[in-house]
């Protein structure tokens, strides 16, 4: 009896660990359901990259929960397996060593070319996450809105006058974009910005920038409502990929792009350091973020890809002269490498003021501008 309660007992314990093999836990946000199972799960799903046939058990949350889930998840020691992040909650969970640290020798030791580091763009990668996709701030109006400014063309700090651009604006993630935009603004160095935001006097200058807005301004939360939201708006704000506006019938003829300025952000592939299933993670990151899948993601979201062989599809966000070759992946990246491109042009976002000070800078700079 005691014999066969043992064997029973390993039997179990063999079968649970076979189970956790098989599947594979994946929490994202960003990337919609259908097309998370379209571009990724599906495909893994069938491919020869997926060694042990391990199946996908997704778990779609809405962004602005994505950050609870993710830290109670871990906190309770039954985290998901892949997780798809933002580069400040990456930063963080890094530091706390809450993410695995990825072995990036291994990343590129599979039996494909799917992964290469030199083909991402410099600064993307990190220790603890493969990036995926870009969004960069986009801040556009309608050309009917625009008032006489003679010869001179339109800037993104018009957004903040109001006597430049008649009618309500829109904007995603107020208190986060509002905030450092109103300072750049007026001058303030992308290294100053945090710090300055940080002081009562910054904060008194901030609030001076945008009482403009005041009543002329709504909060639309995710960037996934950016385009439905200007129907009736003369601006917008929101995290997103500038060819995004190409793919909707009327929007990129009605609205003037104003330009981007320095703030954007990265979504990351990331393993927690509690998964169960880190082999079958790491493999599953390296199918997700290969130059075709990523390239997939462009099609269907119209993100920016971190990956220059990818990067094809919005070859006209590289349009200095000096490329004069459209199309080359060598042009894109002296392009995209350029000073003046892309991610150079990138404020460093600080996620500890975020998470300290910044919560009550965002908060306040809501609360003046109108929001309950």
């Amino acid at each position: 009896m005691k014999t066969t309660f043992v064997s029973l007992f390993i039997g179990l314990v063999l079968m649970g660990s076979a189970k956790a093999q098989d599947e594979l836990s994946f929490v994202f946000s960003s990337v919609p359901e259908n097309i998370s199972e379209e571009i990724w799960i599906t495909p893994w799903e069938n491919s020869e990259a997926n060694k042990h046939g391990t199946r996908i058990a997704p778990n779609h949350r809405q962004y602005d929960e994505i950050k609870t889930y993710i830290y109670s998840s871990i906190e309770s020691g039954r985290p998901p397996d892949v997780i798809e992040i933002s580069i400040e909650q990456l930063d963080l969970l890094c530091e706390a060593g809450s993410l695995a640290e990825l072995d990036y020798q291994q990343l590129e030791s599979g039996a494909s070319d799917a992964f290469r580091r030199d083909d991402f763009l410099d600064g993307t990668l990190h220790r603890c996450g493969v990036p995926i996709a870009i969004w960069n701030t986009l801040i556009v109006a309608r050309a009917s809105s625009l008032k006489d400014r003679g010869d001179s063309e339109p800037v993104w700090t018009d957004f903040f006058h109001p006597e430049k651009i008649a009618g309500n604006r829109v904007v995603s993630h107020t208190g986060r974009l509002i905030a450092p935009l109103a300072l750049l603004s007026t001058g303030v160095e992308q290294q100053d910005v945090f710090e300055t935001l940080s002081s009562e006097e910054g904060i008194r200058r901030t609030l001076e920038i945008s009482a403009p807005l005041q009543g002329r301004i709504e909060d639309i939360g995710s960037s996934a409502n950016f385009i439905s939201s200007t129907e009736n708006n003369a601006a917008a704000i929101g995290l997103l990929w500038e060819t995004q506006l190409a793919q909707y019938d009327g929007i990129a003829d009605d609205f003037v792009n104003l330009g981007a300025p320095p703030i954007s952000e990265v979504a990351y592939l990331a393993i927690p350091a509690g998964s169960k299933n880190k082999e079958g993670a790491m493999e599953f990151i390296r199918f997700a973020s290969s130059s075709e899948r990523l390239a997939e993601l462009q099609k269907k979201m119209g993100t920016g890809s971190p990956r220059l062989s990818s990067f094809d599809h919005f070859v006209q966000q590289c349009s200095e002269p000096k490329c004069g070759c459209k199309g080359s992946n060598q042009c894109l990246k002296s392009c995209c490498d350029d000073d003046k491109h892309l991610f150079n042009l990138r404020l460093v976002d600080s996620p500890r003021f975020w998470e300290g000070d910044g919560a009550r800078v965002s908060e306040t700079v809501k609360t003046s501008l109108g929001f309950q």
